[in-house]
């Protein structure tokens, strides 16, 4: 009886055995969210245009700091004098008893008075000052009616008196450049200025502008587009810019006589991009091959080696110009088994 009872119990059993084996055997693999994903192996390159925009560094080679001096002795009852402030060509910079001072910036300064029909190279560098305000006189020649109702018409805009054409030394002070940016002031409203002495202190004639590199800084060659506030200026591959227009031009701007009046050697910031945009591929740096930085390569897809020049690295990739054709694919990480470029 006992052993026909046990009999079912242990059939049962085996059943569920193999069952169990059975469903062993077969289980199913883990689902995809599960799998350890593979490495890539290889990246599709795409070349883009690298315009290398960035801000920069600019050092001024200026003249020896020059005084501007006014040719009157009297009491400052007003001045335009500040630093980090700017004196134009035309504009009223002081006034001595109450008398305005025009500055102006001539290619020589101005040394007596002058009137209708006078001549001399003085006349010459009036003629120029007036020409960069605007007036409509003849580059050479006498001081001519012209001439003299272009001062009148200055003299009438600053509050010269008399307004009658006569340009009269005392109610004028001669300019380097045709703006310039004060870094001191010698006298203040109240003092007595006496004639020949310094009324402000400003830096000389801007001569040239040189981009600042340093020893880790890579500089992609080429011309660039320099923006300084909203005007634009092209700097040459030299890195200076030389041209007497683009100087002046500059050394009139808010920013430069800012920058004029911080310490000594403070570069003027600009921001710069190439005026011709290379065509550049991003890669990984695991991707390069060798270490010398003017003989770096990649590795194609099909085992070749490809030489590169890296221009710039930013946000873990570096930015490089292939000296050939452009892979359409290259290895990456463990893939790569080059050693060296060749």
């Amino acid at each position: 009886m006992i052993r026909r009872l046990l009999l079912p119990v242990a059939t049962a059993l085996a059943g569920l055995a193999a069952g169990v084996l059975v469903v062993s055997t077969f289980a199913p693999s883990a689902p995809d969210s599960l799998q350890v994903p593979q490495a890539p192996r290889t990246l599709g390159l795409q070349e883009t245009e690298f315009r290398d925009e960035r801000s920069m560094g600019l050092t001024a080679d200026v003249d020896r700091t020059a005084a501007i001096a006014l040719n009157t002795s009297g009491m400052v009852t007003a001045s335009r004098c500040a630093p980090g402030a700017g004196f134009a060509s035309g504009d009223v910079i002081a006034h001595l008893d109450a008398a305005p001072v025009v500055a102006l910036s001539s290619s020589t300064p101005l040394f007596r008075d002058l009137a209708l029909d006078d001549e001399g190279t003085d006349v010459t560098a009036l003629r120029g000052a007036l020409r960069g305000l605007g007036f409509a006189v003849d580059a050479e020649g006498s001081y001519s009616t012209a001439v003299r109702d272009a001062v009148k018409e200055l003299q009438r805009r600053a509050g010269v008196a008399p307004a009658d054409g006569v340009l009269r030394l005392s109610s004028i002070a001669w300019l380097p450049g045709p703006t310039v940016a004060v870094t001191s002031c010698e006298v203040i409203v109240g003092e007595r200025y006496e004639l020949g002495s310094p009324y402000a202190q400003v830096p000389g004639t801007l001569r040239s502008l040189t981009l600042v590199t340093g020893e880790t800084t890579t500089v992609v060659p080429g011309d660039r587009i320099l923006r300084l506030g909203a005007r634009e200026f092209t700097m040459p591959d030299s890195g200076v810019i030389g041209d007497r227009a683009v100087l002046d031009t500059i050394a009139a701007s808010p920013e430069y006589l800012a920058n004029a009046a911080k310490p000594k050697d403070s570069p003027l910031s600009v921001t710069a991009r190439l005026v011709t945009p290379l065509r550049v591929v991003a890669v990984p740096p695991g991707a390069l091959v060798g270490t010398a930085a003017d003989a770096r390569c990649v590795q194609a897809e099909n085992g070749a080696t490809a030489a590169v020049r890296i221009v710039a690295s930013r946000l873990g990739s570096s930015f490089v110009v292939f000296d050939g054709d452009v892979p359409k694919r290259i290895r990456i990480g463990a893939a790569v088994t080059a050693r060296a470029c060749g």
